[in-house]
């Protein structure tokens, strides 16, 4: 069952991005794609195609999961299991507010193995229908960076807020 609906109403801003400025580890809309056989197919609504991209081969292959085909909560699950560790709550707020999410996690190598197997170990990868997508960059005809909502990003990832401390009171 797609769900790209719920990511939709997550979703800040869509800026559509050159093809050769994409960032693995980062989360994209496909708008268009056409497949072998000529068919140019668009994607929106419960159908869109909303992938994070694990890697770009040098064949110029896009390696991804359709994260459209999970629920949010699976992916968002998956991604605060791979955090860098260390990583405070006002440094992730930092990170989904410049929407460079590819810092959230450790550092990969170009073909991306590293986070591919933790999609592979964590469930992600084999949820059904299968989330695992592979994709002509030449055939990619528009593409978006996508921003999601920084609060509902921060809800998602289930992160305890940091505690306040109590003003100090003043000395009289």
């Amino acid at each position: 069952m797609p769900y790209g609906n719920l990511y939709n109403r997550l979703i800040q801003r869509e800026s559509i991005v050159p093809k050769t400025k994409l960032t693995p580890r980062r989360i994209y809309k496909i708008v268009s794609y056409e497949y072998v056989g000529g068919k140019l197919t668009s994607f929106n609504g419960p159908q869109s195609a909303i992938i994070f991209l694990i890697s770009i081969t040098p064949d110029k292959v896009l390696h991804c999961i359709k994260i459209s085909e999970a629920r949010p909560e699976k992916f968002f699950h998956w991604l605060k299991l791979n955090l860098k560790r260390g990583l405070k709550y006002d440094e992730i707020k930092e990170i989904a507010e410049k929407n460079t999410l590819d810092e959230l996690l450790s550092p990969d190598n170009k073909i991306g193995s590293k986070t591919f197997q933790e999609l592979k170990r964590h469930g992600i990868y084999e949820h059904q229908p299968g989330t695992y997508r592979t994709y002509l960059l030449n055939n990619v005809k528009s593409i978006k960076e996508v921003k999601f909502i920084t609060d509902e990003f921060l809800k998602l990832l289930k992160l305890p807020k940091p505690k306040q401390s109590p003003p100090k009171p003043e000395n009289p």
